[in-house]
């Protein structure tokens, strides 16, 4: 305990913490979620669905916080799992769909992505262009 209180140990933890923390939120939540899922419906293709929508909606929450923090490592992650949402969206839930339903979902996808990517680059363009939070003021003694 006498390490975890010294301000450059605590400094080099909550890193790693926090990475915890998102995993386990991320992990419990697509758990149960799945887990209601099956309690409404009987079709595995829903249940896979509502994970991998699931999965996207916390991809976008990781790429708002990575802007809002100004951390390119939580920005990345983001994109990440978006990819794999989406990969796993593409080659794995819409196996067995429907092939009109299947154009849809791909049309979607596409148009999302391009959204999240157009989004993306406009931000990063914008925060080039100000400067850090900490420039302009007197550094403090």
């Amino acid at each position: 305990t006498i390490a975890l209180r010294s301000g450059a140990s605590l400094r080099a933890t909550r890193p790693v913490l926090v990475l915890l923390a998102v995993v386990l939120v991320f992990a419990s939540t697509s758990l149960e979620l799945a887990r209601h899922v099956v309690a409404w419906t009987d079709d595995p293709t829903a249940r896979a669905g509502a994970v991998s929508i699931w999965w996207g909606l916390f991809a976008i929450a990781l790429l708002a916080w990575g802007f809002l923090a100004r951390s390119p490592a939580v920005r990345w992650s983001g994109l990440g799992l978006l990819g794999v949402a989406t990969g796993k969206a593409l080659i794995y839930d819409l196996a067995d769909v429907d092939p009109a339903w299947r154009v849809a979902s791909f049309l979607a996808l596409g148009l999302l992505l391009l959204g999240v990517g157009a989004g993306y680059l406009r931000r990063v363009g914008r925060d080039r262009d100000e400067p850090p939070p900490s420039a302009g003021r007197a550094p403090s003694a």
